[in-house]
């Protein structure tokens, strides 16, 4: 990563002041302020819930304040609606993608914006160019223009959305929630890199991240918000422990790694199980066992876990289930990575996104017990610090870290065997990852057997007892806690590379 960037000493062109804003009489803005320099690059910190999102879609015109002025080059001014605030130069890369997964990366980056040839048609080899020249200035010049994004990794999607961005000229003001969440370090690199330049050249930038070794890394100042409210703003650089305190109000809640001893008898055993690509990949995993599985992007976590799950064939190998304590075949659950496309189920509540997995057990006769429902969600709100006013609201109201909360509240209310995690944390804010450790802990000291897919080191050292680690889509290596250090893991990793 860079070293952090030198101040910046452009002039102000954006303020706010004394933001407030609720939804359905509950505050979730109150009275922020904080400007915004040409040039500067403002990391924008806080727990889930802390109400970033809600700030940031009032700058880019997606929501008015009940309360409060935006300033643009000094002068108040109403944003209304998402057009006003793309006039006003300001671009918005959400942490959930816009991206039309039908359509090719050309057609998304223009999209609304189409070349057209002198008889009025769509002129497709002016589109090509222009996409090609714009993925090239994000250093995404290995994309196919004319690839359907569906067909793309979430890395490589997550540069087109980057590029849609910036197609149309430098932005005065680009918010990027969340940016590198599916990029590897050499991709990460490469977008801080674009960010200097845009920055030098008067770009402002409000970059939001829970990885605070890159708020370090690529700002000049840190805003923290807490509760909807704007609690400090800090130099760069700043410590690690300074920012956790800050967000959370007390000192970092990630828990050191604990070392568990796993006796349980076998539930499951791999052996050399293969979807045409993945091979050599034998190992057991045993009853009250979390069981880390690392490797780099194209490894073959994400494959691997469906092959389990069932989602996806596998064309040979041996897969043995033993038999549950209370049913022929054992249940398995699964939190998938991506929330948006395979795991929240967007029209519905909150509470019915939690219990769904529970109904078999909630049920009585035809219906469910709404009573038994009602006291399963609470307790699940509470232990999962859910931030949410009322469990009947739609789960896409709340934040991309309360709905992964909710996932995870979802799979472990189902009290499954066999309990599969695609990144668990993914978007949860460093304030609750050690809850989040704490209840996986929790869980499997009751029995349940646990793999965990991440692709964050730190976690893994935390919460597992052993680590399978890929290699190009096959087994490298299997690691005991006792041999568990980041050398070991990313040696295994590189050794097919």
């Amino acid at each position: 990563m860079p070293e952090p960037f030198a101040t910046a000493s452009g002039a102000p062109f954006l303020e706010l002041r004394h933001i407030v804003k609720s939804f359905d009489g509950v505050t979730v803005l109150k009275q922020v302020d904080f400007t915004v320099t040409e040039g500067e690059i403002i990391g924008l910190i806080g727990e889930n819930g802390a109400g970033k999102s809600t700030c940031m879609n009032i700058i880019a015109g997606e929501l008015a304040p009940n309360d409060g002025d935006v300033l643009i080059d000094g002068k108040p001014v109403r944003l209304n609606g998402v057009s006003a605030g793309l006039d006003q130069g300001i671009r918005f890369i959400h942490q959930e993608l816009s991206l039309v997964g039908a359509l090719t990366v050309a057609e998304n980056i223009f999209l609304g914006d189409y070349a057209s040839n002198r008889f009025g048609f769509l002129d497709r080899k002016k589109l090509k160019k222009a996409a090609a020249e714009t993925l090239a200035r994000v250093r995404a010049s290995h994309i196919d223009p004319l690839t359907r994004v569906e067909t793309l990794r979430a890395g490589d999607q997550q540069m087109v959305e980057i590029a849609k961005a910036l197609a149309h000229g430098r932005p005065r003001l680009l918010i990027m929630d969340e940016p590198t969440s599916s990029l590897t370090e050499h991709e990460a690199s490469a977008l801080f890199d674009l960010a200097s330049e845009l920055a030098a050249a008067g770009t402002a930038i409000i970059f939001i991240t829970h990885r605070l070794e890159e708020i370090q890394a690529i700002s000049h100042r840190v805003v923290v918000l807490r509760d909807g409210e704007k609690v400090a703003e800090l130099p760069v650089p700043v410590s690690r422990e300074t920012m956790i305190a800050q967000m959370v109000g007390k000192e970092s809640a990630v828990s050191q790694p604990v070392i568990r001893t796993v006796d349980g008898e076998p539930v499951l055993r791999v052996n050399d199980i293969s979807d045409g690509n993945l091979a050599n990949i034998v190992f057991e995993l045993r009853r009250g066992e979390i069981l880390g599985l690392f490797g780099l992007v194209g490894s073959g976590r994400t494959e691997l876990l469906e092959i389990l799950f069932g989602i996806r064939p596998k064309r040979r190998g041996e897969l043995w289930l033993a038999q549950s304590l209370n049913k022929e075949t054992p249940s398995i659950r699964m939190v998938t990575e991506s929330r948006k496309t395979s795991g929240i189920l967007p029209l519905h509540s909150v509470a019915d996104n939690v219990a769904i997995s529970a109904w078999p057990q909630l049920q009585r006769g035809l219906f469910i017990n709404r009573k038994d429902q009602t006291a399963l969600v609470e307790d699940a709100r509470n232990r999962f610090r859910i931030r949410v006013a009322r469990t009947e609201q739609p789960i896409t109201s709340l934040s991309g870290g309360n709905q992964q909360k909710a996932l995870l509240a979802r799979a472990f209310a189902a009290k499954p065997d066999i309990l599969l995690l695609d990144e668990p944390t993914h978007g949860v804010d460093v304030g609750a990852k050690g809850e989040i450790y704490t209840l996986i802990r929790q869980m499997a000291d009751a029995g349940m057997a646990i793999i965990l897919a991440s692709s964050e080191v730190p976690e893994l050292m935390a919460i597992v007892d052993r680590c399978v680690v890929l290699s190009l889509q096959q087994q490298a290596g299997i690691l005991t806690r006792d041999q568990l250090a980041e050398e070991q893991l990313l040696k295994l990793a590189f050794s097919r590379h």
